[in-house]
């Protein structure tokens, strides 16, 4: 008896995959580097993920 094959399970739509790889090359194509980002997190986040990191 061969063991269960699981494949994992996944809804995205072509459309989607798309629009995600188009952020990602958006992302890698940024004008400053990693070390910017990093530093001056708090003007890249949106205000809601700043007030969970903040409050949690």
């Amino acid at each position: 008896m061969q063991p269960p094959n699981y494949v994992p399970h996944n809804n995205t739509s072509d459309e989607q995959l798309s629009a995600r790889q188009q952020l990602y090359s958006l992302f890698e194509s940024r004008p400053f580097d990693d070390a910017t980002l990093l530093t001056n997190f708090g003007l890249f986040a949106r205000s809601s993920a700043l007030a969970k990191i903040f409050f949690l």
